[in-house]
């Protein structure tokens, strides 16, 4: 399968590591050079510049982040090195883990510069807020990061100066960062892969595009963009042909685009002639929005010929938040769990030699009422994975989804 990978090199990186010779992997960077992504799953078409020219290059699948490395302990060998936050408005969440777990990191640097180095966190809002927040703090303190809250802040010609409530500080020579908010870039990569700028993810990995992911920090839990990475190539693995999808009567259409506009998943596009609409069968979701909104009523829903599913036996290991018993199908043996984190790994490695499929059931990230717990039953799902795949076996039996108690 052939993967394009919009994002930073860190992101690649990662994603190379993780499929192996398994996947072709294309990398474009921020998607500076790239003009125009079109088509849907398994028939994307990414036209990136060249020096001269434009090159079009077929994908199956993309994967984008604004998701960045953390500094790493050795690209500093300043004796203090401070983090400067909120310096253009508050900083965003994202920003502000990073920036914990990276002084963190840095504050544990063993060898003779230990000693000499101070690890400065400064900023004018203290975000404590969020799931897993609060222990960041404590992890930096307990590892020696010193932090100030500043009323006011410069940063100019090498020299940091900044005020607190005891006085006026002056910092030269330190290796100061100072991260910059990627809305832009982000921006960038959310209008390439045509989606909206707010409220696309349907969970931390899928969006509303079929074979389009993103991949985004969660809850800073050491792990967890290995875990997105290893969900999404699950994911990838389990796709199956839609059982139904929109048809266009290209006798009654008049490539209005009305039905391009509407579909949130991206799924119709004009044809090679441009004289009618047609619809990317692998990149639909039979929502039937298009066939609802089109003025010539030129579009049905058609049912595709399902092939019959062989399911085997089947485990569940559920968040008795997130799944009534009721709604369980009785030939799935579950398991209710008081929250979906408390799975054992030594549990779903047995299973998975007892069962055709081990499923792991979480709350949303915003639901979860034990503060990681959905985070860490992705992370334990995908380390499951990883020991199937390192002993030849089939990862992909084990599955993990998020789910909500439907309103009665």
């Amino acid at each position: 399968m052939k993967i394009a990978v919009l994002g930073d090199s860190f992101l690649c990186e990662k994603i190379s590591s993780a499929t192996g010779d398994a996947h072709q992997i294309s990398f474009y960077g921020t998607g500076s050079e790239i003009a125009s992504i079109r088509g849907g799953f398994q028939e994307f078409i990414v036209k990136s510049r060249s020096s001269s020219s434009f090159i079009e290059t077929n994908a199956d699948s993309i994967i984008f982040s604004s998701y960045s490395s953390p500094i790493a302990p050795s690209e500093s060998a300043c004796s203090t090195v401070a983090f400067f936050l909120d310096a253009d408005g508050e900083s965003s969440d994202s920003i502000t883990r990073r920036c914990l777990e990276s002084a963190s990191a840095l504050a544990l640097v063993k060898g003779e510069k230990k000693k000499s180095r101070q690890i400065l966190f400064l900023a004018k809002y203290v975000r404590t807020a969020g799931s897993g927040m609060e222990t960041l703090y404590k992890t930096a303190r307990s590892n020696g990061v010193l932090f100030f809250k500043y009323n006011e802040a410069s940063y100019s010609g090498g020299v940091l100066t900044f005020k607190d409530g005891d006085g006026e500080y002056l910092l030269e020579g330190a290796s100061v960062v100072q991260p910059q908010e990627e809305s832009s870039s982000y921006e960038k990569l959310l209008s390439l892969c045509k989606m909206p700028s707010a409220g696309f993810f349907l969970h931390p990995s899928l969006t509303l595009r079929r074979g389009v992911y993103a991949v985004k920090p969660m809850s800073g839990l050491f792990g967890e963009i290995d875990a997105q990475i290893s969900f999404i190539l699950g994911d990838l693995a389990s796709q199956a042909e839609p059982l139904s999808y929109a048809q266009v009567d290209k006798d009654k259409c008049a490539a209005c685009l009305t039905c391009m506009r509407v579909c949130p998943h991206g799924a119709m596009m004009l044809d090679e002639g441009g004289s009618s609409m047609r619809n990317l069968n692998k990149s639909c979701f039979a929502c039937g929005i298009c066939a609802g909104m089109c003025p010539a009523k030129a579009i049905t829903m058609k049912a595709a010929s399902a092939p019959a599913l062989k399911l085997g036996r089947r485990k569940l290991f559920y968040c008795e938040n997130c799944l009534n018993a009721s709604d369980i199908p009785p030939e799935i043996d579950a398991e209710a769990l008081i929250c979906g984190g408390g799975v054992e790994m030594e549990k779903i490695l047995k299973c998975s030699s007892l069962y055709d499929t081990v499923s792991v059931a979480s709350c949303f990230p915003e639901s979860c009422r034990h503060g990681d717990g959905n985070a860490k039953a992705l992370l334990f799902a995908s380390r499951c994975r990883e020991y199937l795949r390192c002993a030849g076996a089939d990862e992909f039996k084990i599955k993990f989804f998020n789910s909500s108690k439907p309103l009665r």
